[in-house]
């Protein structure tokens, strides 16, 4: 099991009012907290963001539990025990954290002195454990039909559980690989459909637009999320082929989860030479270039050879085929 580690903290009191429009104030105030667990190393990282940080002299952070101090930290903005960059306005430190438990409070109390300012601040740290979500089930057609002159949707509907509840759930979004779809030159009236050469692959591809949406909530902990992707009928030059599909899900924390199997959906399309009894085009008025496999679609093509052309079981004028023709009248 992954062990990561979600934050909340409560912000106490300030000792001063945060100014609306600092931009020149001399004013020196916490903007944001951040702190985050690594289970691995037993430690915790710690974040101030502090405007006006040039006025700064010192600060003093206490660090505890409901048993009492445990540490005084050296919350620094020097590039020290912890502190990534110095001299950003990011007061920051890592440090040990043994005996850790979840549920229990901590509690930061920060005292600030500079340009004749005393700020005291205090948070309180929450850790609890985050489970990464899981994705449960991908439906999905595995051979999609595109409609003949009308755009149609490709469904897929995901079911997620993040045992942190669904509220925990930030995204659920998709990449689409399709490099081996047919493509078509939008300098030509036809439809091309032509293949990419390998130097030609892109991979998989995503766009911020690509995201599933909820859909029903089956309990607290799970959810179920669709996409529908609109798609280019067959008239209108829309590809086919096989698409291949990636998902990513990521909770609130910034942990996240991708499918481990590639999720492939065979596009087919009228113009593509796949002809089956399943087939929207089967047909022979849909789709006639497709299905000469299906001998309702082929004529009799003489009806005087004594011949079954068409393999329907009939010969020349006993096919309906040559029904009016000069040779059969």
């Amino acid at each position: 099991m992954n062990r990561k580690i979600l934050i909340i903290f409560m912000l106490f009191f300030y000792n001063c009012d945060i100014p609306v429009n600092s931009s020149d104030s001399q004013i020196i105030y916490i903007e944001s907290f951040r702190t985050n667990y690594s289970f691995d190393s037993d430690s915790i990282y710690i974040e101030l963001k502090i405007v006006n940080y040039d006025k700064v002299t010192s600060i003093t952070s206490l660090f505890s539990d409901d048993s009492g101090l445990i540490d005084t930290l050296n919350i620094n903005d020097l590039g020290l025990d912890g502190d990534i960059i110095p001299n950003d306005g990011l007061y920051s430190i890592k440090f040990s954290l043994n005996n850790f438990q979840y549920g229990k409070n901590y509690y930061l109390e920060s005292i600030i002195l500079g340009n004749d300012q005393l700020i005291t601040e205090n948070h309180i740290i929450n850790l609890e454990e985050n489970f990464i979500p899981e994705i449960i089930e991908i439906e999905y057609p595995s051979i999609f039909y595109l409609g003949i002159s009308n755009w149609d949707t490709l469904d897929i509907n995901i079911t997620i559980m993040d045992r942190n509840g669904i509220e925990d759930i930030n995204h659920a979004l998709y990449l689409i690989n399709s490099d081996f779809l047919t493509k078509d030159y939008s300098f030509t009236e036809e439809c091309d459909h032509y293949v990419l050469s390998p130097e030609e692959y892109l991979g998989y591809q995503t766009d911020p637009s690509w995201i599933l949406q909820p859909d029903s909530v089956l309990n607290d902990s799970t959810i179920v999320y669709k996409t529908s992707i609109p798609t280019r009928p067959s008239n209108d030059c829309g590809g086919y082929g096989p698409v291949l599909f990636k998902f990513i899900i990521q909770d609130k924390v910034g942990e996240s989860i991708q499918n481990d199997d590639e999720v492939v959906i065979e596009i087919l399309s009228c113009g593509d030479s796949t002809c089956n009894e399943e087939s929207p085009y089967y047909e022979c008025s849909l789709c006639p270039s497709d299905c000469l496999e299906n001998i309702n679609c082929l004529e009799e093509s003489d009806c005087s050879n004594n011949i079954d052309d068409d393999g329907d079981g009939n010969i020349d004028c006993d096919d309906p085929d040559c029904m009016g023709n000069i040779f059969c009248e």
